[in-house]
């Protein structure tokens, strides 16, 4: 195995893997941005700690080091889970080696295996979700014609009808139309293409939050955990409302009146269909529910797709259709007692700051 080879700091922030330096001391010297990001921490807030205070106290990364400490030899770990993040905390697999400097100080190299397997996974599911639509749109449009004759003709009925033909019946017949209307608008998808324009996502959120909060009982909670740093972005306020009104209705309706919802916001660089962003934004919307279904895991993002007799099943459609007019996509997690759906967008702009500080 190789030895530790003692690069430069700005080589080492170039990098796209994680690396970080601990002191003879096992305290955090370095770490670069990449690291930054996989550990969800900031080198000034990591710098002089212990990097067991950066992780989970069961997390497993901290025996290996010390393993490499006392040996003074080189490890290496093909696939090693690591937990980064608050509690509960987000599960990345990574190889992990760790090389010894002659010094007694240690670095630590992790490499993201879930990720790539992630963006391996993107084309298919991205080419299969288009198809699917342009099915479900095709439909939609064939459905549309003869429906709005329909709808017509139950019109004129209506202001002609008299007392021959029961009211109630016209009724049902336009009730009934006007809604297949509606289904059939919603499984064609965004009526327009994103506006584009600066955009506060913190505000987007919030107006989110204020909206399905009006209702929800005391025993449901909402937490922020917002990153005050990030850059405003270029997006279409009105469809990124649209997404997370789906995204955390989706959570509420789990939660079933109990449980706590976590909107959460960070920077990090991405793959973004098989393209790495220097800048990229993800939100987080979690939720300590019971999980996605089983049986919907592979269907998840599919039109009418729904586990509630009330629903239609176009919520996720629609939601994964407008970050991908974004440039972005949606990935999830999902098991009992925590589901993450996570929005990944492109960030162009690399200056500015906006945000909310607020904690609750």
């Amino acid at each position: 195995m190789r030895p530790a080879v003692n690069l430069p700091l700005d080589i080492l922030d170039s990098l796209v893997t994680a690396v970080v330096r601990l002191d003879g001391d096992a305290r955090v010297s370095y770490l670069n941005p990449a690291a930054a990001d996989l550990l969800e921490t900031s080198p000034r807030h990591a710098q002089n700690r212990a990097l067991r205070e950066l992780l989970p106290v069961d997390e497993q990364l901290g025996a290996y080091v010390e393993r490499a400490h006392q040996n003074g030899e080189p490890l290496a770990v093909a696939e090693l889970a690591l937990v980064t993040g608050p509690p509960p905390g987000r599960h990345r697999l990574v190889t992990c080696e760790i090389l010894p400097f002659e010094s007694g100080a240690l670095q630590i190299e992790l490499r993201v295996l879930d990720q790539r397997f992630a963006v391996a996974d993107e084309g298919d599911l991205a080419v299969s979700h288009r198809a699917q639509r342009l099915l479900f749109q095709a439909l939609a449009h064939e459905i549309k014609n003869p429906l709005s004759g329909l709808r017509g003709a139950a019109q004129l009925l209506a202001a002609e009808a008299g007392e021959h033909v029961p009211r109630e019946y016209l009724d049902v017949m336009l009730r009934e139309t006007g809604r297949l209307r509606d289904l059939v608008d919603a499984l064609l998808g965004p009526a327009r293409a994103p506006r584009f324009g600066p955009l506060n996502i913190h505000a987007v959120l919030e107006h989110v939050r204020t909206l399905l909060g009006v209702e929800l009982p005391p025993t449901l909670a909402w937490q922020r955990d917002y990153d005050p740093s990030l850059p405003e972005l270029q997006a279409d306020a009105d469809q990124l409302t649209q997404v997370f009104l789906n995204l955390a209705g989706n959570a509420v309706e789990a939660m079933q009146g109990n449980g706590r919802i976590c909107l959460r916001t960070r920077v990090e660089r991405h793959f973004i269909r098989g393209q790495r962003h220097r800048m990229a934004l993800r939100v987080d919307v979690e939720d300590n529910g019971p999980g996605v279904p089983d049986e919907m895991r592979a269907s998840l993002f599919l039109p009418l797709v729904t586990s509630r007799a009330e629903g239609t099943g176009l919520g996720l459609s629609i939601a994964q259709d407008i970050v991908q007019r974004h440039g972005g996509i949606i990935e999830w997690q999902s098991e009992r007692g925590r589901t993450v759906f996570s929005v990944i967008l492109p960030l162009n702009i690399e200056t500015g700051e906006t945000g909310i500080r607020e904690h609750e």
